[in-house]
């Protein structure tokens, strides 16, 4: 019982100090490289030290927050070997303890720190980035009367697809609107273009437009029409919307927005599903970083350590950006969970093979 109750806490405090170090370390040389370089970008623009300086202020989070994973990484490792080092863990093994025990309460820390990322820093740092490198992107989100041109939407439905395009919407009248009824196969059945639109939840309220089959047969020109859709001003300014730059909570309010009215929603579920992968990925950081830290032998120098976790860190950040990138269709989901949940397995089978092959803490 006393084991149960002692260790955990005692490594989950040495895992909290060291993760707030080495963050708050990694984050001021973020801070600073970021500063510098912002000073080169605006200088032209004749920006004055603090305009810069709140720029680099509200960035730096969003930055930090992005490979806050790999921040993790390091601080487990340190943690570990400083544990190892002094002979603690040496002893806890020596009174019964697996690696895997060991390692429990730092990857249940690991999960909550992922959790409260997900739910609360991460939404919080998107919009400070977005309120100092996009305020007019946050402005066509937000506002009704803001203006978009160039527009297009892409509805799925049972039997047709629906593609519309405006020139210009602002507050809610498009101008030069295009509709577009396709069949499944992609050939035009129906189009409509108008001078202007009154844009509503049910529908939108053609004017001064001509309707046509897809050979031009049947050509009736109409000073108004109703052209009734459940597609509604909000569903055009989430085109605008970048998915990279929300929390999860946006995030779902984009999704549920896009689904009831059958629009393409790949990009919303493809980042909902990087947050989440994320949050699986810092519960396994101490998993990795037991790989060198926790089996260890006699002449097993921390520079070792130090190359492995920093060589990993940068692998695993390049490898798993190219895959999000490349992830698309049906198989976008498995190829992002996929190398996190292969990362996980196989340091999980290291430890456990390690700590049955080998001597520990010798």
């Amino acid at each position: 019982m006393g084991k149960r109750v002692i260790l955990p806490w005692y490594i989950v405090k040495n895992q909290a100090k060291m993760l707030l170090l080495i963050t708050f370390i990694v984050s001021i040389m973020v801070f600073l490289t970021d500063f510098i370089e912002t000073i080169r970008v605006e200088t032209t623009r004749q920006h004055t030290v603090f305009t810069i300086f709140h720029k680099s202020l509200f960035k730096f989070p969003y930055i930090v927050f992005n490979v806050y994973p790999y921040i993790f990484l390091g601080a487990c490792g340190v943690t570990l070997r400083d544990l190892a080092k002094s002979h603690q863990i040496t002893i806890l093994k020596a009174i019964g303890f697996k690696d895997v025990n060991i390692l429990q309460p730092i990857i249940s820390f690991s999960f909550f720190i992922g959790v409260l990322w997900l739910t609360v820093l991460h939404p919080v740092a998107c919009k400070m980035y977005l309120k100092v490198m996009n305020p007019d992107l946050i402005e066509k989100m937000c506002s009704q009367k803001s203006k978009m041109e160039n527009v297009w939407l892409h509805q799925h439905n049972e039997s047709e697809e629906i593609l519309i395009h405006a020139d210009e919407i602002c507050n809610r009248i498009a101008k030069n609107i295009s509709i577009y009824s396709l069949d499944k196969k992609g050939a035009v059945r129906k189009k409509i273009i108008a001078l202007s639109a009154n844009i509503s939840d049910t529908g939108f309220i053609l004017h001064s437009g001509i309707s046509s089959s897809s050979s031009n047969e049947d050509v009736e020109r109409f000073p108004e029409m109703t052209f009734a859709s459940s597609i509604s001003s909000e569903h055009f300014i989430s085109e605008f919307k970048q998915p990279e730059f929300m929390g999860i909570y946006e995030l779902l309010e984009l999704l549920k927005l896009r689904t009831d009215a059958n629009l393409d929603y790949h990009n919303a579920v493809l980042q909902i599903n990087i947050l989440l992968t994320t949050v699986l990925m810092t519960a396994i950081m101490p998993l990795v970083a037991a790989i060198p830290c926790m089996v260890n032998r006699r002449h097993y120098k921390g520079i070792y350590v130090f190359f492995f976790l920093t060589v990993g860190s940068v692998f695993m950040y390049f490898a798993l950006n190219v895959l999000r990138t490349l992830s698309y269709g049906h198989f976008a989901a498995l190829s992002i969970w996929f190398p996190v949940l292969l990362i996980g397995f196989v340091s999980f089978c290291l430890v456990k093979l390690k700590e049955r092959n080998y001597a520990f803490f010798t």
